[in-house]
């Protein structure tokens, strides 16, 4: 028997993870590990996310601290064996440390010898099967199997939105509750979750496609619609320096945090593009302060960058200067990395698409020379600062002149590569 655990809203949002390979599936285990924590009421440490050598760390019974560190790929003993020093050497204390891999690796019992009384914590090295028993949890479900991945982040998603019962419930009840439930119906709300937010998709039917595709106005011309693009300076640079598992844990974190950030001020999240965000604001539920939405996103957007790069920082022996500095430096030097968010804001008309060729589900995309525009004051804005044309300046000076008054303003370039015509633009910050 297990308890469950209220979450919070930023866990709300859980991530899809499924991956397309022609006509399989292939799972990745650390959400599906996360999903198994969540419905099992095993709460993981706020501090403990995402440090260089551990994606968990969380308390079992007896008052026991074990930190997980989860691998989507079979370990070389190499990687084993940096992963080893890194948490042997690191200050928090921990009663064990598990490894858990697709399969247990073939050097694990070698392994267990040569580090035995070395470390102050026990080690174990566990396969994806072995795990649930591990953490005291009883079920015949294979975590490695692409149905039960997805059985998992359904019933995550069904608790975060209060759908399941939160006492006394065994994995495999819910499980096995979750893949009776894996109708179309099912499917289109995972899909949906791509890009809308769990407030939206609570508004419409989604049991009927017609009223699915009216409330997205697929097909339809859509007006005064605000975009937003960003973008990382020296985005390839950090992805040719950094080590890769510090540069995935760092990506996965800001992907998350954005896709939040647009959703938590009513926009829709579009896409990625690399290290690129894709946000509408004023769709499909149009109002009159898209524009300013759009500009407190791209403020948190901005936060939230060097927040995330001061972090990265601390755990790489590279020098990387956020965005706030950035922005002051007066010369750039060649053996530091400069990085820093750059955002452009357009406002005006959106042609929405659905591009699921009729696959059963919903791909909302959008096209229209708004976006072109606003990807085009991206690359035209200072870092860390936001460049908005005039429109978007207009419609939020109406919205909330209070607000705008308040933003350190001044002019924008009026020229842009593959505009003819100038442009009246407008730099906001940068902030530092």
């Amino acid at each position: 028997m297990v308890s469950f655990w209220p979450v919070d809203g930023d866990q709300q949002r859980v991530r899809l993870f499924r991956r397309r390979r022609g006509h399989g599936m292939a799972v990745d285990l650390e959400r599906s590990v996360e999903n198994l924590l969540r419905i099992a009421g095993i709460k993981v440490e706020k501090d403990g996310r995402n440090v260089a050598w551990c994606d968990f760390i969380v308390n079992l019974p007896p008052g026991k601290r074990v930190g997980i560190a989860v691998k989507n790929i079979v370990m070389s003993f190499q990687i084993f064996e940096q992963l080893m020093y890194r948490v042997s050497e690191n200050k928090r204390k921990l009663d064990e440390y598990w490894i858990v891999t697709p399969s247990k690796p073939a050097f694990a019992s070698h392994a267990l010898k040569q580090w035995s009384g070395k470390t102050s914590f026990a080690l174990r090295l566990l396969s994806a099967r072995e795990l649930p028993s591990a953490l005291g949890i009883q079920t015949v479900s294979q975590l490695d199997e692409p149905r039960t991945a997805q059985a998992l982040q359904l019933a995550a998603i069904e608790q975060a939105e209060s759908l399941v019962p939160t006492a006394n419930k065994n994995i495999d009840e819910i499980l096995n509750k979750t893949s009776r439930r894996d109708s179309e119906e099912d499917r289109l709300k995972l899909t949906l979750k791509r890009q809308f937010s769990v407030d939206f998709i609570r508004t419409i039917d989604v049991g009927d496609p017609d009223k699915v595709r009216q409330a997205l106005l697929i097909g339809d011309r859509v007006p005064g619609v605000s975009v937003l693009m960003s973008d990382i300076k020296n985005f390839s640079h950090l992805m040719k320096e950094v080590p890769r598992d510090e540069m995935n844990k760092f990506m996965a974190e800001y992907y998350r945090k954005a896709r939040n950030l647009v959703w938590n001020y009513g926009g829709t999240f579009d896409k990625f593009i690399g290290d690129a965000v894709l946000g509408i604001f004023g769709y499909p539920i149009n109002s009159d302060d898209a524009p300013v939405r759009a500009i407190k996103c791209a403020q948190e957007l901005i936060s939230m960058g060097d927040e995330l790069t001061r972090d990265l920082a601390q755990q790489v022996s590279l020098v990387i200067i956020p965005g706030s500095e950035t922005s002051k430096a007066v010369k750039e030097e060649a053996d530091r990395i400069y990085t820093g968010t750059r955002i452009g804001i357009a406002t005006g008309e959106i042609w929405v698409l659905d591009i699921s060729v009729g696959l059963g589900d919903f791909q909302v995309s959008f096209i229209g020379d708004v976006i072109n525009l606003a990807a085009r004051l991206q690359t035209g804005s200072a870092v860390n600062g936001i460049l908005i044309d005039q429109a978007t300046r207009y419609k939020a000076e109406n919205a909330d002149q209070k607000y705008m008054s308040s933003l350190m303003m001044g002019p924008g370039p009026d020229k842009y590569k593959g505009q003819k015509l100038s442009l009246v633009t407008h730099q906001i910050g940068p902030f530092s």
